[in-house]
């Protein structure tokens, strides 16, 4: 498996499966620093402008932290037990409390609190943006398991 993580070319990719699912938590400083470079070429490409109060706390870095932490420990919903699928009336439809992720995440107060901002503004502003980062590690993972599991095929 190491072996078929080594031939993908997207180290974002790479390093995240080899966090999340080798559980090679010395990578994470590499981790930390290439999805940080990222969070900031995102709010750069979409214009985002850095919060005045979190200048010198490294905003986008906890953010891009807290994304990296939400996606190698995902909270499991309770409800369909992480499928994101639920059965109503032989109907398989997607799980209304997770809204179909499989996964419960953690409430947006929460995710302010972390990063030090308060809660309208986070809800305002930054809930939105944060699931585009969300969407970049979510996007790292796809990329790399696909590309494992053509390797693996190959092998």
């Amino acid at each position: 498996i190491l072996h078929s993580l080594g031939l993908i070319p997207h180290s974002g990719s790479v390093l995240l499966l080899r966090v999340k699912y080798c559980h090679q938590i010395e990578l994470l400083p590499d981790l930390d620093l290439y999805f940080w470079q990222a969070t900031v070429n995102k709010a750069l490409e979409q214009g985002w402008s850095y919060p005045k109060k979190m200048e010198g706390k490294e905003f986008f870095r906890n953010m891009g932290r807290l994304a990296i932490s939400e996606n190698i420990k995902p909270n499991i919903c309770l409800e369909c037990g992480g499928t994101g699928k639920a059965v109503i009336n032989d109907l398989l439809i997607d799980c209304s409390p997770c809204r179909g992720s499989g996964r419960s995440s953690h409430p947006e107060a929460s995710r302010a609190r972390i990063l030090d901002m308060p809660y309208m503004t986070w809800k305002n502003t930054w809930s939105d943006r944060y699931r585009h980062i969300q969407g970049i590690a979510d996007a790292w993972e796809s990329v790399g398991l696909g590309g494992m599991q053509k390797r693996l095929q190959t092998a």
